[in-house]
């Protein structure tokens, strides 16, 4: 199990952002260009155009966080995601984890806050539904050196680093 881990809230957060701000905007885009006008001077689509929308998220979400263990969202704040052992996630966790973002949307990401803040290893319930934990962008100084690391996620998962510095092996701690 994995040890030490930080809620990140923050960065988590805009990551979400981020990553739902690009699923609306092709949402909008395809809405925009493929949408017929009804009687009411608004557009919908249908047919094969509103199945783009659910081929486009599980395209986004599930194959890219499998894939690259992370999305567009999560890469800037340097946020991954792996396995509660540390391993890269299956393409079945990564389904899972994403196919409970409703709940998290739909209670304007209350219920994910309160999740990642109060559960063990700071897991969102699509997380502990996927057995998946959320890491990266964690930072320290060596203690030998004092120079600045930025930790790997195998770093964070075994709670040591090695200072490219100085060669010093040391434990990281909460």
């Amino acid at each position: 199990m994995i040890e030490n881990i930080q809620p990140k809230i923050l960065k988590r957060a805009f990551a979400t952002i981020v990553d739902y701000g690009i699923f609306y905007a092709l949402i909008f885009f395809l809405i925009n260009q493929f949408g017929v006008l009804s009687h009411d001077g608004s557009k919908s689509i249908k047919g094969i155009e509103a199945f783009l929308i659910p081929v486009y998220w599980f395209l986004y979400f599930p194959v890219c966080e499998y894939r690259f263990a992370s999305t567009l969202g999560k890469l800037p704040f340097g946020l991954k995601v792996f396995s509660e052992e540390g391993k890269q996630i299956t393409f079945l966790q990564a389904f899972k984890r994403r196919i409970i973002d409703p709940i998290d949307l739909f209670t304007y990401g209350i219920v994910a806050f309160l999740a990642v803040k109060f559960s063990q290893n700071h897991q969102r319930l699509g997380d502990m539904f996927a057995n998946t934990i959320v890491i990266g962008g964690e930072a320290l100084r060596c203690i030998n050196c004092n120079s600045k690391l930025s930790l790997e996620a195998n770093e964070i998962i075994d709670n040591s680093y090695s200072c490219p510095e100085c060669e010093y092996n040391g434990k990281v701690k909460a």
